[in-house]
C-alpha cells in the first residue's frame, strides 16, 4: 500500500510513486476526483458514530495507537513502499466468492461471518472452477470467512495443497454498520452513511477509517503473495479486499475505492516481472473482473444502477498481431530464458552473462584494433550477430537494435572512415548493408520471421540534373542513358515481386524510373495468352522532393566550402561516401521534416494493403531515402550523415510483425503483459494526447443521448483503449504500462452517476466470449511464450 508523510502546504496533489519507477510522479486530481481530506479539516467533513456491533466479526490485528492513527489520517500524500523484489514471473489471479445469503438480501456484510453461499453463489463458484480448471496454481490463499473460504474449496477443488488462509484478507472492516440492510443504515445513521456512500476515503466510524484501514492490509497482503515460493497465485477474497489489491499494486489510492468494480466470483489477474536490477518488480493488471456471466448485461455498477456506459471493443487479432511468436526447439529445453532471447534480446541472461552486451563491448574492441592497423582497405569476415554488432558500434546504435540490422549468409556490409581535419574521431559512413549473392528482393525470413509486408526505397536513375549540377542529383531533369539503364535493371529484379503500390517523388527522374517499374509490374503476370494486367497503383508523393531543399545550401552551392569539408582539393563527385556531412543544420532540419512526413505516409500506405501482405516501392532521391531510414530506426537528423545510397541503388526495409509492426529491438511481444513499457517517452506522450482528445469525444458522444441512458461502443487498437482508460482514471500516461488488453477483449465503463458523473471500470480485457479463440486467463509461466 502506501505509507504516509506529512501533508505539504500550499499544495493541490496527490504525489505517488509507481512501483515500476523511482520518481515522484504528480497526479493533479480533476473537479469529478474526491480529495483525501485531513483529519484537520472542519467537522462538518467528517462523521463520527460511536457505538457498538452485535453483530460477530472475525479477530483483528492490534490497533495502532490514536496518536499514530490520527497523524496517519491527516495526511494527505501516500508514498509508495516498494514490492519485495522476486526471483522469477508470477501471476496472481483474483476472484471474488460467489454471492451469499446476505449479498441476496442486500445486507452490509463487512467483515462479520454470518452469510453464507446461496445456490447461485455456489453454481458461480463452479463456473469458476471450470473457467479456471486447466491452470496450475501453486498455492490458494483465501479469506477465512465462510463465503469466500467456501468459494476457494469448490475452485481448488482436488488440487492436495493446502489452502492458506489469511485474516488479512478479511472483507473491509464497517463495525456498526455490519449486518444492516442499506435502507436501515441510511435511517439510522443519516449524514454518516452518506458519506460512506459519496466519500468512502474519509468515511470514520467507531473512530476507524475503514477504506484507508483496508489499503494498509492489501499491501500487506502483497507482501505475503509476493515472497511465498510459488509462481502462479489464487487469492479468493472479497468484493472490497479484491479493490484494494488491485488499486495498491498499480499504485492507486483509496480515492479509486468502488472503481475497479468487482463481481460475485468476478475474477482478475496480474502480473509481476522480476527487474534485472533487482528491487520492486514490474507489475501489469492483465485483466478486471471477468464474470462468469457477460459483463454487458444490465445491473449496478458500484451499488447504484446505470444506464450510461461505453464500451471498448479491441479490434480483432491482425496479421501483426500474430506473426513472430513461433516456438522453437530452445523452448523445450530454456522456457522462459528463451523467450526472453527470442524477444528482449539486449537484456537476456544466462548463466550469469548478458551475451548482446558483451557481443557490443568485443565489438567497440575490435574496431580498435581495425582502425590502428597500418591499413587503407580491410575485409571482416564473421557472423551474423558479431557483424551486426560492429555495423551498430560504427554509427553509434546500442544493444536495442540487435536483430535490426539484417546480415545474411555471405551477405557484404561497407563502412567508410574519413580523418577529420582537426583530428579526433573520424567521420563514420554506412556505405552499403547486406549486399547479398542472392536478390535481397526474393521472399523469406527477416530476422528470423517470415514476413510479407515490405518498403522497399529505390533511389531513381542517374539524370542529366545530376551529372551537370554542382550539387548532386537536384534540379528537374529527365534521366540520362545511365539513368535509363539503372532504372529498367531495377524494374527487373522487382519482376517477382508483387508490388501492390508505387510512390514517387514529382521530380522528372524519379516519375520515369516508377514508371518503368509499374510497365514491368503491370505485364509480369501477362506473358501468356488470355491475361488481364495487374493494376499497380501510382501516386507521386510531394513530401519525396528533397531538392529545392538541398539547393537552399550555401555550403554546398559552395565548391571550395565543400571541398575543403570533405577534405578534397579536387570537387567532390555525388557518389563520396559522407557527402551530406557537407549541409548546414537548417538544410538538414528541413529535410528531416519533410521526410518524417513521406516516412508516416508510407507506413499508411503499407498498412492500407491487404491482410496477405503488401509491397510498396518509393522511388525518390539519394537523400530523401537516406533520411527515411534514419526514421525507420527511430533516430534523429544526426545520423543522416553516416548513411549513403548510390543513384539506382536498391534499399529494402522488412516489417516480419505485420504492416504495423515497429522495427526496433526494443518491442515486446504484442500480447505479452506489460508490452506498452518497451516504448519510448516521445511514443507515449503522442499517444497520450491523442488518446485524450479520443476520450473527451467519446464523452461528448455520450452526453448527446437520450436522457434514459445512452451506451457508446468504441472499437480500436488495444493500446489507443489502455490509453483511453487511463484518461477515464484520471492518471497520467505512466500509468498505461500497467494495463493490458488482448485483442478481440472488451472493457466495460459505467456512469452510474449519469453521462457527466465519474465513472465506474466494471471490467477489463473481458474475453470469455472468444470461447474457444479466447486467450486463457492464467497460463503456465513456464513453458507458454506468450507469458
Amino acid at each position: 500500500m502506501f505509507s504516509v508523510a506529512p501533508p505539504l502546504l500550499g499544495r493541490d496533489h496527490l504525489f505517488l510513486v509507481l512501483h515500476r519507477n523511482p520518481n515522484f510522479i504528480s497526479t493533479s486530481f480533476r473537479q469529478n476526483h474526491h480529495q483525501i481530506s485531513s483529519s484537520s479539516s472542519s467537522s462538518s467533513s467528517l462523521f463520527t458514530v460511536r457505538s457498538s456491533s452485535s453483530v460477530q466479526e472475525i479477530e483483528k490485528p492490534k490497533e495502532k495507537s490514536t496518536e499514530e492513527g490520527e497523524r496517519e489520517r491527516s495526511s494527505k500524500i501516500f508514498v509508495s513502499v516498494p514490492f519485495p523484489p522476486i526471483r522469477a514471473a508470477k501471476r496472481v489471479v483474483l476472484v471474488r466468492h460467489g454471492q451469499s445469503t446476505w449479498n441476496e438480501e442486500g445486507r452490509i456484510q463487512g467483515s462479520s461471518d454470518f452469510s453464507v453461499l446461496t445456490p447461485k453463489g455456489e453454481s458461480q463458484a463452479e463456473t469458476s472452477r471450470l473457467m479456471l480448471i486447466d491452470d496450475s496454481f501453486d498455492v490458494c490463499f483465501s479469506s477465512p470467512l465462510n463465503r469466500s473460504k467456501r468459494t476457494a474449496e469448490i475452485i481448488w477443488s482436488a488440487r492436495k495443497e493446502e489452502i492458506i488462509t489469511d485474516s488479512d484478507l478479511r472483507e473491509i472492516d464497517l463495525y456498526s454498520f455490519q449486518g444492516l440492510l442499506k435502507h436501515e443504515g441510511k435511517a439510522k445513521f443519516g449524514a454518516a452513511f452518506h458519506q460512506w456512500q459519496t466519500d468512502a476515503a474519509n468515511f470514520n466510524i467507531d473512530g476507524h477509517y475503514p477504506v484507508r484501514e483496508l489499503w494498509d492490509r492489501a499491501r500487506s497482503c502483497w507482501t505475503k503473495i509476493l515472497t511465498h515460493e510459488s509462481r502462479s497465485v489464487l487469492v479468493v477474497a472479497h468484493n472490497a479486499v479484491n479493490q484494494a489489491l488491485v488499486a495498491t499494486a498499480i499504485g492507486l489510492g483509496t480515492e479509486y475505492f468502488r472503481i475497479l468494480l468487482q463481481s460475485n466470483c468476478g475474477v482478475s489477474v496480474l502480473d509481476f516481472t522480476p527487474r534485472l536490477e533487482g528491487g520492486s518488480p514490474y507489475i501489469c493488471l492483465n485483466r478486471l473482473n471477468q464474470t462468469p456471466n457477460s459483463p454487458i448485461a444490465a445491473g449496478s455498477s458500484g451499488g447504484r444502477k446505470t444506464s450510461n456506459r461505453i464500451i471498448l471493443v479491441c479490434h480483432g487479432s491482425s496479421q501483426s498481431g500474430s506473426e513472430g511468436l513461433l516456438k522453437h526447439e530452445g523452448k523445450a529445453k530454456f522456457g522462459a530464458a528463451f523467450h526472453q532471447w527470442q524477444t528482449d534480446a539486449a537484456n537476456f541472461n544466462i548463466d550469469g552473462h548478458y551475451p548482446v552486451r558483451e557481443l557490443w563491448d568485443c565489438a567497440r574492441s575490435y574496431w580498435t584494433k581495425i582502425l590502428t592497423h597500418e591499413s587503407r582497405s580491410v575485409l571482416v569476415v564473421a557472423h551474423n550477430a558479431v557483424n551486426q554488432a560492429l555495423v551498430a558500434t560504427a554509427i553509434g546504435l546500442g544493444t536495442e537494435y540487435f536483430r535490426i540490422l539484417l546480415q545474411s549468409n555471405c551477405g557484404v556490409s561497407v563502412l567508410d572512415f574519413t580523418p577529420r581535419l582537426e583530428g579526433g574521431s573520424p567521420y563514420i559512413c554506412l556505405n552499403r548493408l547486406n549486399q547479398t549473392p542472392n536478390s535481397p528482393i526474393a521472399a523469406g525470413s527477416s530476422g528470423g520471421r517470415k514476413t510479407s509486408n515490405r518498403i522497399i526505397l529505390v533511389c531513381h536513375g542517374s539524370s542529366q540534373s545530376g551529372s551537370e549540377s554542382t550539387i548532386p542529383c537536384t534540379g528537374d531533369g529527365p534521366m540520362n542513358m545511365l539513368g535509363a539503364i539503372q532504372s529498367q535493371k531495377t524494374a527487373e529484379l522487382l519482376l517477382d515481386s508483387k508490388v501492390n503500390s508505387i510512390v514517387s517523388s514529382p521530380k522528372m527522374a524519379s516519375a520515369q524510373t516508377a514508371d518503368a517499374i509499374s510497365r514491368v509490374q503491370e505485364a509480369a503476370d501477362c506473358l501468356g495468352a488470355d491475361c488481364v494486367p495487374r493494376y499497380v497503383e501510382m501516386k507521386q508523393m510531394q513530401d519525396l522532393d528533397v531538392e529545392n531543399i538541398l539547393q537552399q545550401s550555401k555550403k554546398a552551392s559552395d565548391k571550395f566550402t565543400f571541398q575543403n569539408f570533405l577534405m578534397d582539393a579536387t570537387e567532390v563527385p555525388y557518389l563520396r561516401s559522407g557527402w551530406l556531412n557537407g549541409y548546414e543544420d537548417g538544410v538538414m532540419t528541413a529535410l528531416w521534416y519533410k521526410s518524417g512526413q513521406a516516412w508516416k505516409s508510407l507506413l499508411e500506405k503499407l498498412s492500407s494493403g491487404s491482410e496477405a501482405g503488401n509491397i510498396v516501392v518509393a522511388v525518390g532521391h539519394p537523400v530523401a531515402h537516406i533520411a527515411l531510414m534514419v526514421h525507420c530506426l527511430n533516430l534523429t537528423k544526426e545520423w543522416m550523415g553516416l548513411f549513403h545510397l548510390d543513384a539506382g541503388s536498391i534499399s529494402v526495409i522488412d516489417f516480419p510483425d505485420g504492416a504495423t509492426g515497429r522495427s526496433d529491438a526494443t518491442e515486446v511481444p504484442y500480447l505479452r503483459s506489460g508490452w506498452l513499457n518497451g516504448y519510448e517517452d516521445g511514443v507515449m506522450t503522442a499517444l497520450w494526447d491523442k488518446s485524450g482528445q479520443a476520450w473527451k469525444s467519446l464523452l461528448e458522444e455520450l452526453c448527446s443521448g437520450s436522457e434514459a441512458g445512452n451506451i457508446v461502443v468504441a472499437v480500436g487498437h488495444p493500446v489507443a483503449h489502455i490509453a483511453l482508460m487511463v484518461h477515464c482514471l484520471n492518471l497520467t500516461k505512466e500509468w498505461m504500462g500497467l494495463f493490458h488488453l488482448d485483442a478481440g477483449s472488451i472493457s466495460v465503463i459505467d456512469f452510474p452517476d449519469g453521462a457527466t458523473g465519474r465513472s465506474v471500470i466494471r471490467c477489463i480485457n473481458y474475453t470469455a466470449h472468444l470461447g474457444r479463440w479466447s486467450i486463457p486467463i492464467t497460463r503456465s509461466t513456464l513453458d507458454d511464450e506468450e507469458f
